[in-house]
């Protein structure tokens, strides 16, 4: 989603804002966690 040439998951609000790459490497896991354990919560409930 609107990958500037780094990571996809870059928040769009702030697509300039992004310090360094390891940010962005950063915020990717953790969205991918979140949505796994979105996905966990919804087979599980």
């Amino acid at each position: 989603m609107y990958g500037y040439g780094g990571c996809c998951c870059r928040p769009v609000v702030a697509p300039v804002v992004t310090p360094a790459p390891a940010y962005n490497a950063a915020g990717a896991a953790i969205i991918a966690i979140a949505i796994l354990i979105l996905i966990a919560l919804g087979v599980i409930f």
